[in-house]
């Protein structure tokens, strides 16, 4: 019971501050690190795993590296949200966000600049939705 009250604060940890970032990356096409700092910081403190805090440097790494392959266009704020999507639920929860989100912008993103951090906020509720709550 313990671990589910834990869980479940630092799934509410996660969306008090994605959320905000996410909308405020819709409308500036950029988004302050520092929140997205703070809730690295929250989500590993808080987790019982130890291998959080790997989670969370795998998703740095692999997002910074997306970044450099793709000349800057990826944006740091986005490699940090990894970072954070890393820390809230490990490797398997990068990985099939980051496919949603992909899936998410690709009809959108034809030669224009497109925001990454709210697919990836989507792709995460929804992969969150049918693990925990549908059992799948």
């Amino acid at each position: 019971m313990v671990f589910l009250f834990a869980e479940n604060c630092r799934l509410a940890i996660f969306c008090a501050i994605s959320i905000p970032c996410a909308l405020y990356d819709i409308t500036h096409l950029m988004v302050p690190r520092m929140p997205l700092f703070i809730m690295i910081l929250l989500l590993t403190a808080t987790s019982p795993s130890p291998y959080t805090f790997i989670s969370c440097i795998s998703g740095l790494v692999a997002f910074y590296s997306a970044r450099i392959i793709s000349r800057g266009k990826l944006g740091l704020a986005d490699v940090w949200f990894a970072g954070s999507i890393g820390a809230l639920g490990g490797l398997q929860l990068l990985v099939a966000t980051t496919m949603c989100a992909i899936l998410l912008v690709m009809p959108y993103s034809r030669g224009k600049s497109v925001p990454f951090i709210p697919p990836m906020l989507i792709g995460t509720l929804y992969i969150i939705f049918i693990h925990y709550f549908l059992g799948i």
